[in-house]
């Protein structure tokens, strides 16, 4: 086809550029196809063109499609033999599944704009196969749990039941507006390449989640008592009173039976949607408490109140998306490190956040394990943790300020010491999202949005860094990142055998909050996803976070989080002292983060949401 007259709709043209261009290798058609004004338009499709010719055997196929008004957005793979450059990578010579992403707007039944680009990440990538890796159904598995739903807001709706009976028809109703893994995982690769060119996504979407207490599936049907975690059958209030926690300013919300995530990047669009699913949910339930998060606007989009670039690191999933021999979940960007996605983001067996499949070794040399501390009906589901952290950014300014000047004028070792040091410190990142480690005297925030090196680090161990940074030094005096600053506490590193840190790991997914009535109401909607409350969440809590002797005697607890739970707050910041090390103890009068609400649920698969009406 060389016309555009027989073509009616933007999605047709764009499947005409498809079809008669890129399967056919031909570039003659995007004369009738292709506006001859958008030259931008028509250089990209040429190296569309340019890449296809290095898969001389190469198969285009469209794995989803979004129309919005005259704009048309495809997620495609080109699977073949890469016999040829990528993207100045290869050939190798394997055969590779590569995403390709696409960005078109249509005026008059022609292309006036075009953005396509593909996923290198893969390309040059292990020749090995995954076989030994489980193919995750991500059909059954809700979105939030994996890959996370990522967007600037998020509703958390708590419901209580009214009619058992009511409930389940209701979620088996609902179970058809549950999100999962799959759309997600699309969705978000699919934007992910147009927000670097466009800074927005040009199609929007708006997903629901659901979870349900422990006394919520006891009610709803059998096998609840099969959960063998202890925490999850306890409850959140109940743990979290024997951690130390002030109780008194919780709500009712920490009762809920049901926990409804609802995200969007519209503030109109999200409310319908909550509003909606209420009334959906009506027969059998009512909503008892709402929150509101919202992504922070301009420079801190990705920042928590505190003023710190959020959720940097996050463990990547063992398994794979088909049974291509090259799909896997988390993709793998270094031949060389064949256990990590993202440089220094380990890869872990899925059974540790998604129920039904191996789960990490107890040893490093161990085989993946099997989990059967669930009932059959848990699999592919996870339990949720869910916090309301409030926080206090003014109080905390104010004791980094006030402390940074004490100790510049009174320790020879912290001459110079300024505020933002301090508030690094006790994080270990700078404000950037920088590590102290590999950036220990001032910020670097080149460094932080490099995501090749800005998680790429030990603590003890030296890392070989190609990234053109300067290598993390063995820290294992905890001076460039303290062994209470807050990435230490929560995520240890090889200060523990690596085999026993990755069985602790939690798929964490946060976003900030503001009251509209109380200015001084803020905080941080704190979620995470396990298999293990006890194993996971309460284990980090109890014996790293809030625990004052973890790796040293002296560390002192992460100032950030621990005091929410415990009540006590003292950190350990350590300095040389002559050819040794001391610790200077550092004491706010107050915590600046307080545990206001909370609960712990279950997120079921999709199946186990339909078949609750038959119970």
């Amino acid at each position: 086809m060389t016309g555009h007259t027989s073509v009616s709709t933007p999605t047709d043209v764009v499947r005409s550029l498809i079809d008669n261009v890129y399967r056919s290798r031909d570039a003659g058609p995007l004369a009738g196809l292709v506006d001859p004004a958008a030259r931008d338009a028509l250089l990209d499709c040429a190296r569309v063109l340019a890449l296809l010719a290095g898969f001389p055997d190469g198969r285009l196929e469209i794995e989803d499609s979004v129309q919005e008004t005259d704009s048309v957005v495809l997620r495609l793979t080109l699977r073949g033999t890469q016999t040829g450059p990528t993207a100045g990578r290869g050939p190798t010579g394997q055969v590779l599944a590569l995403p390709v992403f696409g960005s078109y707007r249509v005026a008059n039944a022609r292309i006036v704009d075009a953005w396509q680009a593909w996923d290198t990440s893969e390309v040059g990538g292990p020749p090995g196969s995954l076989a030994d890796e489980p193919l995750v159904d991500l059909d059954e598995i809700q979105g939030n749990v994996f890959p996370g739903f990522n967007k600037a807001r998020l509703a958390v709706v708590q419901f209580t039941i009214t009619d058992v009976a009511a409930a389940r028809r209701a979620l088996t109703t609902f179970a058809d507006q549950v999100a999962t893994a799959a759309e997600v995982l699309t969705f978000n690769r699919l934007f992910s390449a147009l927000r670097s060119r466009r800074g927005a996504e040009p199609v929007s979407s708006t997903w629901c989640n659901v979870a349900l207490s422990y006394a919520a599936l006891q009610a709803l049907t059998t096998g609840a008592e099969q959960f063998a975690d202890a925490g999850f059958r306890a409850g959140i209030r109940s743990r979290m009173a024997t951690a130390g926690a002030d109780l008194a300013s919780w709500g009712d919300g920490d009762n809920a039976d049901m926990l409804l995530l609802v995200a969007s990047d519209d503030k109109d669009k999200l409310r319908a949607q909550v509003a909606e699913a209420v009334k959906l949910l009506a027969p059998g339930f009512r909503p008892i408490a709402e929150e509101y998060g919202a992504r922070l606007t301009g420079d801190a989009a990705d920042d928590e109140p505190f003023g710190f670039q959020d959720g940097i690191s996050q463990p990547g999933l063992r398994g794979r998306r088909s049974d291509l021999p090259w799909e896997p979940l988390t993709p793998r960007q270094d031949p060389a490190r064949p256990n990590e996605g993202k440089p220094g983001q380990v890869l872990v067996w899925p059974g540790e956040f998604i129920f039904g499949y191996p789960a990490q070794p107890s040893s490093g040399t161990g085989p993946p394990m099997a989990r059967t501390e669930a009932p059959g009906w848990a699999r592919n589901g996870s339990f949720l943790v869910y916090g309301r952290f409030r926080q206090d950014p003014v109080e905390f300014r104010r004791f980094t300020g006030a402390t940074a000047r004490r100790l510049a004028a009174t320790e020879p070792a912290l001459a110079g010491l300024t505020e933002e040091r301090l508030a690094a410190l006790l994080v270990g990142r700078w404000r950037s999202g920088a590590p102290t480690i590999r950036a220990p005297e001032v910020d670097d925030p080149v460094l932080a949005v490099d995501r090749r090196a800005n998680n790429d680090f030990a603590y003890r161990s030296p890392r070989q860094a190609s990234d053109g940074f300067p290598p993390a030094a063995p820290d294992p005096d905890g001076l460039a990142c303290p062994y209470a600053a807050h990435i230490r506490k929560s995520y240890p590193r090889d200060d523990l055998d690596p085999a026993e840190t990755q069985r602790h790991r939690m798929l964490r997914r946060g976003i900030p909050f503001a009251s509209s009535v109380d200015d001084r109401d803020q905080g941080l909607l704190f979620l995470s996803y396990q298999t293990s409350i006890r194993r996971q969440f309460e284990f980090v809590l109890e014996n790293w976070l809030a625990n004052p002797g973890f790796r040293v005697p002296d560390a002192g607890e992460d100032l950030i989080v621990g005091p929410a739970f415990t009540g006590k707050h003292v950190f350990g910041l350590r300095v040389r002292d002559g050819d040794g090390v001391r610790t200077i103890p550092l004491e706010p009068e107050r915590p600046w983060t307080t545990l206001t609400g909370g609960g712990y649920f279950f997120a079921p698969s999709i199946s186990t949401l339909r078949h609750l009406g038959e119970e």
